[in-house]
C-alpha cells in the first residue's frame, strides 16, 4: 500500500502544471473504522507525530502516535461515545491534551494522557447550554487554557476555560455582546503570546446585519480580557487559525472557498487585511509566513486537481501571485485540516480520504521535505542564484555522481539526508568556481532508501531525490 501511495503522490506531482517545490516523503493512511476524521497534528520532541480526530462507528475522540517517518506506534480511543477530537497539544510532561465536542450530550471535553497514551482524566464542560471546545493550549505553570463556544436559546457566546494540570476548573470566562444585541461570537482559534498571554480569535456574527467580521481577543492567563478588536473583510464566514509572525500575528479565515488572511501587530493593529483570490477554489485550512514574505497555505482543492477535492499546499506571493501549488490524494476524496511545519523546515498535512484503504474515510497524512521558497521572490533575498542539481544514475547502487552547475563563483554546501531528516554526508562545503561540477556519493554504507541532495549557493536551495537500491 505504501509503494502505491508513494508511485500515486510522484504521479501528481509529475502532473502539476504549477512547480511544486516541496519533495513528498512520505503518506500514510491511518484506519481504524470506517468513519475516521482527522483534525489536528502536531509534531513531538522525539521527533515523530501524534494526530487527533475521531473515530466510527460509535464516535469517540482518537488519538495516533506515529514516529518520525509517519509508522504508527498506537492508536487509542478516548472519551464518551458520541465525541469528536479537534485539537492536540504535546504537554510539558511528555503526555497529550485534547479538546473536543460530545455531541451526545452538547458537552466540551477534555482529554488528557501520558506520553505512552494512557488516559489520566476526561472532563466535559456544559450544563443548561451546549458547549463545543475547539482548541487548548498549556500555559506556563502547567495549566491550560481551552477556548470554545456556548450556545443557548438566545445567542452563541465565546468561553475561556482555565484547567488545572489534573483537570480541575481554575476560573471560567463568558465573553459575547450585551444583552440587548442579536450579533453572536464565537471563538475557533488561539494562540500563545511569550509570556502568559493568550491570542484568541474568532468571529462576529451581526446576523441580518451583513457579512461576519473577525474578532480578535488579547487575554491574560487568568481569562482577563486586555483588548477586543474586529476586523471587517467581506465574506468571511469561519476563522481557521492564528499565529505568529514576523512582528505580529496571522489570522487565517475562510469565506465562500476563498482563503482570507489578516495581519496584525502586538497591539491588535491592522497590517494587512487580504483575500487570497488566486486560492479561490481552496478550502483553506492554515497558513503560515515565510521569511520571504510569502505565505504556504494548507487546504483542500475543490478544482484543478486529479479526482478533486484533494489536499492542497500552495505559495503565494505578497501580492496574490500564485507561485506553485501541488495537489496530494487519490481517485475519490481528501479533505485537508492542519498543516504544520516541522523541525527541518518541511511540514506536515493531515485529513482525511476516501481514496485508499478498505472504503469508507481514514486518517490521512502527508508528509514533504523543506519548503523551498521560489526564487523569483523579492527581499529579502539578494539576487539568488538559477541552480541546477541531478543525479546520475538515479536509482542507484552504491554509487551516484551529484552534478550541479554554478553561473558565477560562490560558496557551496552539498549534503545528503535521509527521509526523517538526518545528514548522512557533507560533499561540499567552501568556494567553488563557476561552471558544472560533479561529486561523487558512495552510500554503500547506508541501507536502502530515499535520500536528498541539498544544495545551497548564492541564496537559492535545490533539493534532488535520490533512490538507493540494493
Amino acid at each position: 500500500m505504501f509503494r502505491y501511495l508513494l508511485r500515486l503522490a510522484t504521479l501528481l506531482v509529475l502532473s502539476s502544471v504549477i512547480l511544486a517545490q516541496p519533495d513528498t516523503l512520505w503518506t500514510r493512511l491511518y484506519d481504524a473504522s470506517d468513519f475516521d476524521f482527522a483534525f489536528s497534528v502536531q509534531q513531538t520532541t522525539d521527533g515523530g507525530f501524534v494526530i487527533a480526530g475521531y473515530q466510527g462507528p460509535d464516535y469517540q475522540v482518537r488519538l495516533v502516535k506515529t514516529d518520525s517517518a509517519g509508522n504508527q506506534l498506537w492508536s487509542y480511543p478516548f472519551g464518551p461515545l458520541g465525541s469528536y477530537g479537534y485539537d492536540v497539544q504535546q504537554t510539558s510532561d511528555g503526555g497529550y491534551i485534547m479538546a473536543g465536542y460530545a455531541f451526545g450530550n452538547s458537552t466540551g471535553v477534555l482529554v488528557k494522557t501520558d506520553s505512552y497514551g494512557a488516559e489520566q482524566w476526561v472532563r466535559s464542560f456544559g450544563g443548561h447550554s451546549s458547549v463545543s471546545l475547539n482548541h487548548v493550549r498549556e500555559d506556563g505553570n502547567g495549566n491550560f487554557v481551552a477556548i470554545g463556544t456556548v450556545r443557548d436559546a438566545s445567542r452563541s457566546r465565546i468561553l475561556v476555560e482555565g484547567v488545572s494540570h489534573w483537570g480541575d476548573t481554575l476560573w471560567s470566562h463568558i465573553y459575547g455582546p450585551p444583552n440587548d444585541s442579536v450579533a453572536e461570537w464565537s471563538a475557533q482559534a488561539i494562540c500563545p503570546i511569550p509570556g502568559t498571554d493568550f491570542m484568541v480569535a474568532g468571529v462576529v456574527d451581526s446576523m441580518y446585519v451583513g457579512d461576519q467580521d473577525i474578532l480578535v481577543l488579547r487575554i491574560t492567563g487568568a481569562g482577563d480580557t486586555l483588548w477586543s478588536r474586529t476586523y471587517e473583510l467581506p465574506g468571511i464566514q469561519f476563522v481557521e487559525d492564528v499565529r505568529p509572525t514576523h512582528g505580529g500575528y496571522l489570522i487565517i479565515a475562510n469565506g465562500n472557498y476563498c482563503p482570507a488572511i489578516v495581519k496584525i501587530d502586538y497591539a491588535g493593529g491592522s497590517v494587512s487585511v487580504r483575500n487570497l483570490d488566486s486560492l479561490c477554489s481552496v478550502d483553506c485550512a492554515t497558513a503560515c509566513e515565510l521569511p520571504s514574505g510569502d505565505l504556504l497555505v494548507a487546504g483542500t482543492a475543490f478544482g484543478g486537481s486529479p479526482g478533486w477535492p484533494n489536499f492542497s499546499l500552495s505559495c503565494v506571493s505578497p501580492v496574490d501571485t500564485l507561485l506553485w501549488q501541488e495537489y496530494y490524494g487519490g481517485p475519490n476524496n481528501e479533505f485537508a485540516e492542519d498543516m504544520k511545519m516541522t523541525s527541518d523546515g518541511g511540514c506536515i498535512m493531515v485529513g482525511r480520504t476516501a481514496s485508499f484503504g478498505a472504503g469508507g474515510w481514514d486518517f490521512y497524512a502527508v508528509r514533504t521535505g523543506p519548503v523551498e521558497e521560489p526564487y523569483a521572490t523579492p527581499a529579502p533575498r539578494a539576487s539568488p542564484l538559477s541552480l541546477s542539481l541531478a543525479n546520475f544514475p538515479n536509482p542507484f547502487n552504491p554509487s551516484t555522481e551529484i552534478r550541479f552547475d554554478l553561473p558565477r563563483a560562490e560558496r557551496v554546501r552539498l549534503t545528503v539526508f535521509d527521509v526523517l531528516g538526518k545528514q548522512t554526508a557533507l560533499l561540499k562545503n567552501g568556494m567553488v568556481e563557476a561552471g558544472s561540477h560533479a561529486v561523487l556519493f558512495d552510500g554503500a554504507a547506508l541501507p536502502s532508501g530515499v535520500y536528498f541532495a541539498r544544495l545551497e549557493a548564492g541564496g537559492a536551495v535545490r533539493t534532488q531525490k535520490m533512490v538507493l537500491l540494493k
